[in-house]
């Protein structure tokens, strides 16, 4: 694998950028910030493929080429005509002009025309380049020899509606899960690692700074935690960024435990959980509900995007309408109230993970289309 900047000890994980692409690439990166071009002047590209790496492999897979402003849409032609390429797309940026979300904008349909109201980039000019990044993206992805998979009917939905994702070969691959690594752990050892009674009642869910909030729904989230603070004293486990939580109510502990990357963390902050929330006005996917489901937990979520594709309600999970503070809090008292209720969620959830986000399925998934793709040469 890889990886422009490496930040694990993985063996198989290579960094492949150079001190001179490097340092070009910060001084592109400023200029793209100045003038809102998104990452349409990085150079990471180049150093990909002239790195060892890129000529020893069979085929190259992208993933979220937008992220660390160093892959500009422009290479993507020149990187799949001299490797067979599958392009995972995750989220809504390869379609749109500058957003990772369109929300409840559609000028993405049709080129994003006119001002853009919540665009990805900064600068001075970011209300208006969209229009003419969404023509250099829809030139340039049209023109590459790309495979594309998505993960969900959602994200399919959205490449279907694209101006140039809808030409090409799409393959519906769900991310996979480990349940032997995402697995219940005790409850009371969970518990005790926080120092969290048996009795509390617990809410986990993962947070963010409430002010520059655009996909996770944590307003909503808010609102719905105060009026059930107003009935019940229960404990939130934050995961992430707690700021936005720590002055709730009285009746509310607030445990903020930072950004969780291992498994084994993960799996024991969900465990000592009563239900795991997911507010989200946007997911092309949704994994971390994937990952309390496989954990035992029961899981409320919006009906946005991905999400509901995950649930059949409520039979192994809840589902509430977007944005909707007050059916939020419905749910979630609905679930305080019933440990009947909780177990049967927790039970049908991590059956119904184990059935349809099965990690082998996955690889063999991703295997089988890695031989059609070199196949066809």
């Amino acid at each position: 694998m890889a990886v422009w900047k490496k930040t694990s000890d993985l063996g198989f994980v290579k960094e492949f950028r150079g001190k001179t692409t490097s340092i070009l690439n910060k001084t592109s990166s400023h200029f793209s910030h100045l003038l809102s071009l998104d990452n349409i002047p990085s150079l990471g590209g180049y150093s990909l493929l002239k790195s060892q790496h890129f000529r020893n492999a069979d085929l190259c897979h992208l993933h979220l080429i937008h992220l660390g402003m160093w892959f500009s849409p422009l290479e993507v032609p020149f990187l799949s005509r001299m490797r067979p390429t599958v392009w995972t797309i995750h989220d809504m940026w390869p379609l749109t002009g500058a957003c990772n979300f369109s929300l409840e904008c559609d000028k993405w349909l049709s080129g994003c025309k006119g001002y853009c109201p919540a665009p990805r980039t900064k600068g001075c000019l970011k209300h208006y380049t969209p229009r003419f990044l969404h023509f250099l993206k829809d030139f340039s992805f049209r023109t590459s020899n790309t495979r594309l998979v998505v993960a969900s009917d959602w994200m399919l939905n959205q490449c279907l509606l694209s101006s140039w994702a809808k030409r090409k070969s799409i393959t519906k691959i769900p991310f996979g899960i480990s349940t032997d690594l995402y697995s219940p752990i005790h409850r009371q050892m969970a518990r005790r690692h926080y120092g969290i009674l048996d009795n509390e009642l617990v809410i986990s869910f993962r947070g963010v700074n409430a002010s520059k909030d655009r996909f996770k729904g944590v307003s909503v989230l808010i609102d719905a935690l105060s009026a059930i603070s107003m009935k019940r004293s229960f404990t939130c486990i934050v995961i992430q960024d707690s700021s936005s939580f720590e002055y709730l109510s009285p009746k509310v502990r607030v445990i903020g435990v930072g950004n969780l990357t291992e498994p084994m963390d993960i799996a024991r902050t969900l465990s000592a959980s009563d239900v795991f929330v997911m507010p989200s006005y946007a997911e092309s996917f949704g994994m971390m509900a994937i990952e309390a489901m496989s954990c035992g937990v029961p899981v409320i979520a919006s009906d946005s995007g991905a999400l509901p594709e995950h649930f059949n309600p409520p039979y192994d999970g809840l589902v509430f309408k977007s944005g909707n503070a007050t059916e939020l809090s419905d749910c979630i008292l609905q679930l305080l109230d019933s440990e009947t209720l909780r177990s049967d969620l927790s039970h049908n959830g991590r059956e119904a993970v184990k059935k349809k986000y099965n990690l082998y399925d996955y690889i063999n998934s991703h295997i089988a289309l890695y031989n059609d793709v070199l196949q066809d040469g």
